[in-house]
Parts: structure tokens; C-alpha cells; sequence
């Protein structure tokens, strides 16, 4: 049985139950905020009931059925869903932290705050592979002691549903903030908890990182984007801003009326048809809601609408003052996460969509830049694909933030690790895998190589959270600091690493050309989604 441990919060008035797993106490399951109807802003909350059984995870966002990453410990079915209590929070800290007879309780800790991941669709602060207490004993034995909160937030179209109708309807709540990205303003209220409360438990309130994967990564950025961002420093793994928005109003306008039209909702009255879809059972508006990764929007809460995509890309851009420090990585084949959406359009379909979108005197230049075949082999377009979709939605834009951030560091990674998991991902560094080193909660799997990656990992985010660079920043040498294969870690020069190739770099740095292929991977989205509508009549 896992021994408990009691500790008094002054600021909430509380006494918190949790757990002890050797030098590190969990806290679980905290609110933080709270909302008292679908789609209205939450609220912070600043109060907690005494005694307080936080030894088990709170509820999550209840989320669509739907294909995540071939991991393990994705769901562990502990946790129940509640779409309205799942804005809680997990902490954990060193017990030295929270000694009173100890000299680290008036040395507070830099704090670290997770954002998970999961296309704004899914995911929990829950999941077993994102815990945190392997990860937070490798930071204290490499003399890097932490604060590491894990927040959970509204998703799907519970967080990030916006339109007309709801904006009407928010404007009688009274709370000044414009309708849609409720999910974006739960995680802004997570901050806020953290500032008034984190002292309690051994933090430093001036001293925070955020940090997230894939949609948990373009949150950090979406927060940068709101110029008043409540953290010192930004680690954005596997997911920045461009392929995750901020998006324009009239998706959500879209995907709110063809929600009511699948749900037969032809109330004339917008109050009318919030009225109904508030009352419809959650799982049935999950299932009729669009299965696009619609998260935060521009001209919603908190984003004004000239973040609209494609955002700034850049800390002198953005002006968020407080953030003085970002930590930028990706996978090589973080493109296999769109496997289904290219495989539904054959090659030759995709070349004369390539050649209407870019013009004719562009395409021959942009198949050689991304090695597609000639020849239209299945498996050489497949990977040509993934290169295309990895180095415009993640690789390039890492590299232009890096390019453009002179008033801030900025500290790049390329994560080439193989996977140890079965499945069709098996053997390659893909979206999101870095995480996994990170938390390393299934280091059993790893070889010993790669136990040593992990550990690295470790020592380095860690120190990141305290102010110390982690390695040179981009700035210095224009270098990056490769992690793997084979248990390796060292900087290097774009043009001499391996195995990554980017020799399409000259040909998409030319004016204009980065814009065009945004737009081409729009177009082949819409045709994909075009196709599916008409299979399904």
C-alpha cells in the first residue's frame, strides 16, 4: 500500500491527502477552476474542501472515440469522464520541498507545468506514459529539484466549439470574454492557480516553464501569442503554432452548423439552439461534431484575431516579455500522424493538385526538394509525404522561430531515437516520442542506449526550468542539439546531420514558397474531407 501524505495549503485553507513514492509526494486531482454550464468561460477557484482526498486522479474531459499514438498506457480507465470536473491538476514535489524544519522551504522551486498533447481532442493530465514521477526523480538525482504540475483542460467541441449563436449567448454572462476557446481560458486559469497557490507546495510562482507535446506544445505557443503569458520559459515538443492555428472564426462557424444540422437542431432562435445543444447527451455531440483538430481560434478568448494562421513566428514578433527563454523540438517523422489523410488521395491526384497550387513553373523544383518518386511507388510517396508534411508543419517553422528570436533564446532539438513499441510506428523517431524519453515510464522497453537519452533528457529540461542553458542556443552557431539514434547527444550543423536531409531548405526558402505550401496542405485536407462526404452519401 502506498503510504499517504498530509499537507496543509494555507492559501486554500486546506489539508490535502495524497500520496509518497519515496522522496517525491503526488498530489492528485485538484480544481482548479470551475464552469458551471457547458460552453461558459471557467472561473479560478481559490478554495478547497478540508481534509482533501487528492491520492486519486480527478475526471477528464470526456473526448470522441478516435486513434491516438501506437503507445502504450494511452487510457488506464482509472479516472471518470465529466466534461464540467475536469479541471483539476496533479502536483508533485520533492518532500524536502514541503518540510517545515527544512532549508528548501524558503528556497521555492522553479516550477514546471505540462500541457498534454492529443490534437486538441483528446488526452488527460491521467495518462500513464505522461506521469510524472520518474521523470521529477531523474531532475532531483541530476540536482535539478522540481515543482511539476500536470493540468487538465476542456477539449474538442466542449473546449473550442465558437459561433454566432454561442456568442450571442456569452454576451449575457457578463465576464468580458468573447465566446469560444473555453479550453484555451481553462488552461490560462491553470497558470493563475499556480501563481496564487504553487507557493503551498514548494513552488516559485516567478519561476515557471511550460511545457507540452504535440497540441500541449502549440498551447505554449498560443499563450506567447496572447502577449501576457503567466511563465518565464517555453518548452514546445513536437507542436508549434502553424499546423494547430490559431485558426479563423468561420471553421468554427462551419463545424458549429453542420453540428446542428446533424443533430436536426432548426430552432430558429440562436439562445434557442444553444439551449438544445446544451442539453444533448455528451457522447452523441462528440460523435457529430467535426474531427478536424479545431483548438484555440483567433478572435476568441484571449486571442485577438490578427493572430490568425498563420501566427508570428518569432519571440521579437510576438513581444511576451515575461517568457525570456524557448526550448524547440521535433521528430524526424512527425508526418506518419497523417498517414490517412495522403493515403486517401492517389499519386497523380496529388501531383495535379501539387501543380494548381504552386504553378507549373514551381512543381518540378518542389519534387526534387522532397524526393517524391517519379514513378508514383506507393512506399517512396508515402515517405515523401511524411517528409513534406514533417518539414512544413513542424521542422521549417522550429527553424524560422530559431532564425527570428533575437531578444530571447532559443534552444532547438531534433529528436532521432527509434521506437521500441510495436505497430506500424515501430523503429522510427516519430510524433511525439520525445515525451515518452522525458517521462520515461517505460524504460523497461529501452535498450541501454536509450535509457541514457532519457536520463539525459532529464538532467537537461530540468536545468532549463532553473535558468541554466540546457545546450547553446541557436543563436550562437546556428547548431542544434541532435538526441539519437544510439544513445547519442550532441550538437550539430544542419548540413552535416544525420540522418535528416535538408536539401530542401534552398528551394523552400525562397519568397513566397513557405505560404505555398501551407496553402497546398490546406488544399489537400479540404480534398480529403470532400472525398468523405461524398463516399458517406
Amino acid at each position: 500500500m502506498t503510504p499517504t501524505y498530509r499537507h496543509f495549503a494555507p492559501s486554500l485553507g486546506a489539508e490535502l491527502v495524497g500520496e509518497q513514492n519515496a522522496s517525491i509526494a503526488v498530489f492528485r486531482g485538484i480544481p482548479y477552476a470551475t464552469t458551471p454550464q457547458r460552453w461558459q468561460h471557467s472561473t479560478p477557484l481559490d478554495t478547497l474542501s478540508s481534509p482533501f482526498d487528492a491520492s486519486r486522479y480527478g475526471p477528464r474531459c470526456p473526448e470522441a472515440p478516435g486513434d491516438m499514438a501506437a503507445t502504450p498506457g494511452d487510457r488506464d480507465g482509472l479516472p471518470p469522464d465529466d466534461e464540467l470536473a475536469c479541471l483539476n491538476l496533479n502536483i508533485a514535489v520533492p518532500t524536502t520541498a514541503l518540510e517545515t524544519d527544512s532549508d528548501a522551504t524558503s528556497r521555492p522551486l522553479p516550477v514546471m507545468v505540462w500541457i498534454h498533447g492529443g490534437a486538441f481532442r483528446f488526452g488527460s493530465n491521467s495518462v500513464p506514459r505522461d506521469r510524472p514521477e520518474a521523470f521529477l526523480a531523474h531532475a532531483i538525482a541530476a540536482g535539478n529539484p522540481l515543482v511539476v504540475v500536470h493540468i487538465g483542460y476542456r477539449l474538442g467541441p466542449l473546449g473550442f466549439a465558437a459561433s454566432s449563436d454561442l456568442a450571442d449567448d456569452n454576451s449575457s454572462h457578463g465576464n468580458g470574454l468573447p465566446a469560444g476557446n473555453y479550453g484555451f481560458v481553462d488552461q490560462r486559469n491553470a497558470f493563475q492557480w499556480v501563481q496564487a497557490h504553487i507557493r503551498d507546495f514548494g513552488g516559485n510562482p516567478e519561476n515557471v516553464t511550460a511545457m507540452g507535446v504535440s497540441a500541449g506544445g502549440a498551447s505554449v505557443y498560443f499563450h506567447l501569442l496572447t502577449q501576457e503569458p503567466l511563465f518565464d520559459r517555453g518548452v514546445c515538443m513536437s507542436g508549434i503554432a502553424p499546423g494547430l492555428g490559431p485558426f479563423p472564426r468561420a471553421l468554427y462557424e462551419t463545424a458549429w452548423g453542420d453540428l446542428c444540422e446533424t443533430l436536426a437542431i432548426t430552432d430558429a432562435l440562436p439562445n434557442d439552439r444553444v439551449r438544445r445543444l446544451r442539453e444533448t447527451p455528451v457522447d452523441q455531440l462528440l460523435a457529430s461534431y467535426t474531427e478536424e483538430p479545431l483548438g484555440p481560434g483567433a478572435g476568441g478568448a484571449l486571442l485577438p484575431a490578427e493572430t490568425c494562421y498563420p501566427p508570428p513566428l518569432g519571440l521579437d514578433a510576438i513581444q511576451a516579455p515575461r517568457c525570456k527563454a524557448l526550448m524547440l523540438g521535433d521528430s524526424r517523422v512527425e508526418g506518419i500522424i497523417f498517414d490517412g489523410l495522403f493515403a486517401a488521395v492517389p499519386f497523380k491526384d496529388f501531383i495535379a493538385l501539387a501543380t494548381t497550387v504552386l504553378g507549373p513553373s514551381n512543381i518540378e523544383g518542389f519534387l526534387n526538394a522532397f524526393q517524391f518518386p517519379c514513378d508514383g511507388d506507393a512506399v517512396s510517396y508515402r515517405d515523401a509525404m511524411r517528409h513534406f508534411f514533417s518539414t512544413v508543419l513542424y521542422h521549417y517553422p522550429n527553424l524560422l522561430i530559431a532564425d527570428r528570436s533575437t531578444t530571447a533564446d532559443v534552444f532547438l532539438y531534433h529528436f532521432e531515437e527509434p521506437s521500441v513499441y510495436p505497430g506500424p510506428m515501430h523503429g522510427l523517431p516519430f510524433h511525439g516520442l520525445c515525451s515518452l524519453f522525458l517521462f520515461n515510464n517505460t524504460a523497461a522497453m529501452y535498450p541501454p542506449s536509450q535509457q541514457q537519452t532519457a536520463r539525459t533528457m532529464a538532467q537537461w529540461w530540468s536545468a532549463f526550468a532553473w535558468g541554466k542553458a540546457p545546450w547553446e542556443s541557436y543563436a550562437q552557431q546556428k547548431q542544434v542539439m541532435q538526441l539519437g539514434p544510439e544513445g547519442r547527444c550532441e550538437m550539430t550543423q544542419l548540413d552535416k546531420e544525420e540522418p535528416r536531409d535538408h536539401t530542401y531548405l534552398p528551394w523552400l526558402k525562397e519568397e513566397g514558397r513557405f505560404d505555398l505550401v501551407k496553402t497546398l496542405i490546406w488544399s489537400l485536407a479540404l480534398k480529403t474531407v470532400r472525398m468523405q462526404i461524398l463516399k458517406a452519401h
